[in-house]
């Protein structure tokens, strides 16, 4: 592995040792004498000092040539222990993955995903760090994650995209609000098709806002500005599965996909309904540094992310 190491570039010392004679040790390198004679030289003007006894027969080393040897020995042990940890290191490399998403991604997808991988490979090990799409692009741009999901293509330069699914929106309002009594014909459920109806009875009412930055809030903004609707702004969170647990508890009116609400723990208290279809099939991506290459065990993972 380490070609330039000192041992493998003196080995031919051992050679000389084996067969007694610098004519026997070229034999057996299947090199001249004099250019071993001439390797030889080279190394002991380097050192300063003389290995060989070339008096005797067979040729013998010097004091200072049986310490060198020694050196050499203790060379080797130490580049074999080396390569050693490499290999052990990358093994564990390859059966390593270590992604991030979203508190909804990472209970939705993510979980499933982990079961069906650890079918496949028992013995990987998977890492998984939850948090908003900010501090998912910060890791992974540190090398601190192999991948992340998220719902926009608009990630820095360094990071490419591989498309995982597509995912529906749905308007989510607290069940005890009095208009669901009026939009009784038009409740849904989550992953099912729906009617629209005229969002604009919504004028007023509270809502659950996500972080500016956040993809999501894109379209409750676009939402809001397309229909007309003034809200009352009752909370703003950073992660969908909050925003939830809010709607739920009567706080306000949100929008979330299918697999957050199935995966909301308190999704009895939510009424789902549909939006328009310029509100559906919202793309999600596995993102990834692209100065970082995916191992085998990750490339596994997002293909068992994408057949769902």
């Amino acid at each position: 592995m380490l070609t330039d190491n000192e041992f493998v570039k003196n080995s031919f010392i051992f050679s000389i040792i084996e067969n007694g004679s610098l004519t026997k040790a070229a034999r057996a390198l299947k090199i001249s004498q004099p250019a071993l004679s001439m390797k030889l030289g080279k190394l002991e003007d380097s050192l300063g000092l003389s290995l060989f006894n070339r008096d005797t027969s067979p040729i013998s080393l010097t004091a200072e040539g049986l310490a060198y040897v020694d050196y050499l020995k203790k060379q080797k042990v130490i580049m074999t222990e080396f390569e050693t940890s490499v290999e052990l290191l990358h093994n564990r490399q390859s059966h390593r993955v270590c992604v991030g998403g979203p508190d909804v991604y990472v209970n939705s997808l993510v979980v499933h995903a982990v079961r069906q991988l650890r079918e496949s490979v028992p013995n990987c090990v998977i890492e998984i760090k939850n948090g908003s799409q900010q501090s998912l692009t910060a890791l992974a741009e540190q090398g601190n994650l192999d991948f992340f999901i998220c719902t926009s293509e608009n990630l820095p330069e360094v990071f490419r995209t591989i498309p995982l699914r597509k995912e529906r929106l749905y308007l989510c309002l607290p069940s005890g609000l009095s208009v669901n009594e009026q939009l009784r014909d038009y409740l849904t459920a989550p992953g099912e098709p729906g009617s629209c109806f005229d969002y604009t009875v919504l004028d007023g009412y509270p809502f659950i806002f996500m972080e500016e930055n956040q993809p999501l809030q894109k379209n409750i903004s676009r939402f809001l500005e397309e229909y007309r609707i003034s809200p009352v702004v009752h909370a703003r969170v950073n992660q969908v599965s909050t925003g939830l647990e809010l709607v739920a508890a009567g706080e306000g009116v949100f929008m979330a996909s299918a697999a957050a609400v199935r995966a909301c723990a308190s999704r009895e208290g939510i009424c789902t309904y549909a939006l328009p279809e310029s509100y559906t099939d919202r793309q999600i991506y596995a993102a990834c540094n692209r100065h970082h290459e995916l191992s085998g065990i990750c490339l596994k993972m997002i293909s068992l992310l994408q057949e769902g």
